[in-house]
């Protein structure tokens, strides 16, 4: 009984986030948001971290998960740090099994974590500080198959999704910690040195002849990595910006209902796999539920309740896209054009726009067929009171952009638009096909 007690213990320790991307846990730091991928033989960490990341010399931290089957990569700003644990390690697979997706609400109102694990391995581990970014990204994971848990705040609304709570799935004895890779690197380049030296003297002693045949043969073809290189373009059959808002602001006009002792706290439009998905909130502020439901049968036809022990209505609709028009034809900018043209474009206009870059991610060998994300892109959003159709023209023109989401806060009256522009990856990682 004494040891069941100290492992409940270990499982709840006291947790805070600390931005951008760390979670205190009792006295020690967890840090999320990391890059994972699969170990690759034949090469070194620090020539995986160059091909993860695109060459970016900012990685200098790293992990390994799934017994050396994974490595984590990370860097060091932001508070993050040596000895500091990987927070995809440090829950409790005994409670959630080895195929999971989870989103955690870090602190009230956000943001929200999204990590999941499939066959035992890391499957996503992203932070959002964007409500609507992070329930696209739950309804992009949650399309891959065979999850044996899913895990969604209750608010969210999601059906059979599990809402415990993370300090609940929490255990911090095994966890992963983060070691810097120029260590690694230095220590492994003298212990090759000298087994190679060793190896040298050897060889020349007792196998030379056999040795001089060897170099002379030519060596065999690499073994292709199929999974890598067959990838499905995941912005072909995708509306552009501009028809996806277009179709948005319509639907939210038409959900922006204003009745008294009612508080509309935002209406919300959403790409989904087969169209768009529709999500508006009221809080009671003293009004009737009466008003408000006929209101918005009257606009919408559809009946709603109230929820929250009568304190607010929550009303969703899926919407189906009349017609699919993405550009599928032009290839993707790689990484850096698309840095340079965006932001160069946004700045000498001077409007406001963030971007933060996902590198490529390398396929996670989990012995099914999965979607796994492997194209890296630029995470997109801007926050405007004006038309959004004026910033639709100005990124008519970049291939391989795919909208997520637009929401209208009437308390700010801002549009929030989000979207991701796909990189053009290296060759050897993409057969585009029909595409030129």
């Amino acid at each position: 009984m004494k040891t069941g007690t100290v492992k409940s213990r270990r499982r709840k320790p006291v947790m805070q986030f600390v931005p951008p991307n760390r979670i205190r846990l009792g006295n020690r730091h967890a840090v999320a948001d990391i890059l994972w991928q699969p170990v690759r033989e034949g090469l070194s960490i620090q020539d995986q971290v160059n091909l993860a990341s695109g060459q970016r010399s900012n990685l200098d931290l790293f992990t390994t998960f799934g017994d050396g089957r994974q490595f984590g990569f990370a860097r060091t700003g932001d508070g993050t740090g040596n000895g500091m644990l990987a927070a995809a390690s440090v829950i409790d697979r005994d409670r959630m099994g080895n195929s999971w997706l989870a989103s955690f609400a870090l602190d009230e109102g956000g943001p929200w974590w999204i990590v999941a694990m499939r066959s035992g391995l890391i499957y996503e581990d992203r932070i959002c500080a964007d409500l609507s970014k992070a329930r696209s990204l739950h309804s992009e994971l949650s399309g891959a198959p065979d999850w044996e848990l899913v895990v969604a705040p209750e608010d969210w609304q999601i059906r059979s999704a599990d809402g415990r709570l993370l300090p609940d799935v929490l255990d911090i004895a095994s966890a992963a910690r983060l070691r810097p890779i120029n260590r690694v690197r230095r220590h492994a380049t003298r212990a090759a040195a000298l087994c190679l030296s060793c190896a040298i003297g050897y060889l020349c002693w007792a196998y030379l002849p056999d040795l001089i045949q060897r170099f002379q043969t030519p060596s065999p073809d690499p073994i292709p990595e199929s999974r890598v290189e067959v990838m499905t373009a995941p912005w072909e059959d995708r509306p552009g910006l501009a028809a996806f808002s277009s179709l948005c602001t319509q639907h939210i006009d038409r959900l922006f209902i204003a009745i008294a002792g009612w508080k509309s706290r935002s209406v919300s439009c959403l790409l989904t796999e087969d169209g768009i998905s529709l999500r508006s909130e009221w809080k009671r502020q003293g009004g009737r539920p009466g008003l408000l439901k006929r209101a918005i049968l009257e606009r919408t036809g559809v009946r709603v309740r109230t929820e929250c022990g009568g304190q607010c209505i929550n009303f969703s609709e899926a919407v189906p896209l009349p017609g699919r028009a993405g550009d599928s034809l032009r290839p993707p900018w790689p990484s850096e054009v698309v840095d340079k043209i965006i932001l160069e474009r946004f700045q000498s206009l001077g409007l406001q726009l963030a971007m933060q870059n996902q590198p490529m991610r390398l396929a996670v060998e989990t012995g099914d067929v999965a979607r796994i994300q492997r194209f890296g892109h630029h995470d997109i959003t801007i926050t405007t009171s004006a038309a959004v159709d004026e910033y639709a023209r100005l990124l008519s023109d970049v291939p391989a952009l795919v909208p997520e989401s637009l929401v209208y806060t009437p308390d700010a009256r801002a549009w929030t638009v989000t979207a991701k522009v796909y990189h053009l990856p290296p060759p050897r990682y993409w057969q585009p096909g029909s595409i030129q």
